[in-house]
């Protein structure tokens, strides 16, 4: 009798800790794919926002990843965006790592340098 009693408490101990394992492995598959998102970058020129032709996954989305895209639609690829080296830049990409945002707005002054081929 004391033996079934052992067998009844673990059955429901097996359900408890399958719950959590099915719950946690749901979990983990939802955070994955969150991170293969492609996520937009944006250039913002006196209000006039447009796309850039390049997405990069949430999961690789690094300011260095950000500079890469950049180089490649600059033309000479050496374009000087004042707005990449602002805390609001930062606190953007820390977003979107967090999967608080969908998007990097980089917004240019008359200043920058930035010469976009658009093909």
């Amino acid at each position: 009798m004391e033996f079934e009693k052992v067998i009844t408490w673990m059955d429901w101990v097996t359900i408890i800790f399958s719950f959590f394992a099915m719950f946690f492995a749901f979990k983990n598959w939802w955070n994955n794919k969150k991170q293969l998102k492609p996520i937009q970058i944006i250039i913002d020129k006196n209000g006039e926002k447009e796309s850039l032709p390049f997405e990069i996954m949430r999961k690789n989305l690094t300011r260095s990843e950000i500079f890469g895209v950049l180089g490649a639609c600059d033309k000479d690829s050496k374009f000087d965006i004042k707005y990449t080296a602002s805390r609001d830049f930062f606190r953007q990409v820390s977003e979107v790592q967090e999967s608080k945002r969908d998007e990097i707005i980089i917004y240019l002054k008359e200043t920058d340098k930035f010469d976009w081929i658009k093909e």
